[in-house]
């Protein structure tokens, strides 16, 4: 098409950008949102989650996770084929260990979730599920720290289902999967690194026992944070909904 008219193109942009608006607006799903209003009332999360999270370097994408071949917050350590490096990676994994056993991701998680959720539905956040009128269910399938080489820069996953559910019918509102990966920022891990800095498995593979709890602090708040942006998509749908009805 190297001779074709500018009208063409302009007509092949228009529908590109058009099928790139509906594939956004397929992934985020109102489900049953716009028939309630949640202001002020009372929302509590019970989540599910892996004991621990996990530090993985697959061999390809994130599609190839095997729970049972992945060694959890050893894999992303494997550090080649150097000696060096295989002695700094069992070191920094026993510091990963160490690391995890400090903080409690799943825990983290639910309550920045929590708080973000009910925020964004204008609801009073509560702890105990029978102080709650709605009910926000989060099943983590994975929730980790990944890079695919020692080089390569290392990012934050999370693959999750959420219900939001009528806590006094058990009637199921609104209903998502989250699955979402993304670089490992300073925003993050500002507090660790330069703005701009590049954390790779190897730079991971340096930090201490308390730093490497900062990193999982840092993956409870970007789970939590994609959990939310989910809730957000939908609401957003119910919004539309309600404006053509």
């Amino acid at each position: 098409m190297k001779g074709a008219p500018q009208s063409l193109w302009s007509l092949l942009l228009a529908l590109l950008s058009a099928t790139l608006v509906l594939a956004h607006t397929a992934c985020a799903s109102a489900g049953r949102l716009a028939e309630y209003d949640f202001r002020d009332q009372a929302l509590a999360v019970v989540t599910v989650a892996p004991f621990s999270p996990r530090v993985v370097m697959p061999p390809g994408s994130l599609e190839s996770i095997d729970d049972e071949k992945t060694n959890v917050l050893g894999a992303i350590l494997e550090a080649g084929t150097l000696i060096v490096r295989e002695r700094e990676a069992r070191r920094a994994t026993e510091r990963m260990d160490s690391a995890a056993k400090l903080v409690d991701v799943a825990t983290l998680t639910a309550d920045k979730a929590l708080s973000l959720c009910a925020r964004s539905l204008r609801a009073r956040a509560v702890e105990h599920v029978e102080d709650a009128d709605f009910e926000l269910e989060i099943y983590i399938q994975h929730y980790g720290i990944a890079a695919e080489t020692w080089t390569s820069v290392a990012h934050f996953f999370v693959q999750a289902e959420v219900e939001l559910l009528d806590a006094a019918t058990g009637e199921r509102i609104w209903k998502a999967k989250v699955k979402e990966d993304e670089l490992i920022q300073d925003r993050f891990l500002g507090t660790l690194f330069e703005p701009g800095h590049l954390v790779t498995a190897a730079v991971l593979a340096e930090l201490d026992v308390e730093e490497m709890a900062m990193a999982f602090e840092a993956l409870a708040e970007y789970s939590a944070l994609a959990i939310d942006r989910k809730l957000r998509d939908g609401l957003e749908r119910a919004r539309e909904q309600r404006a053509q009805d």
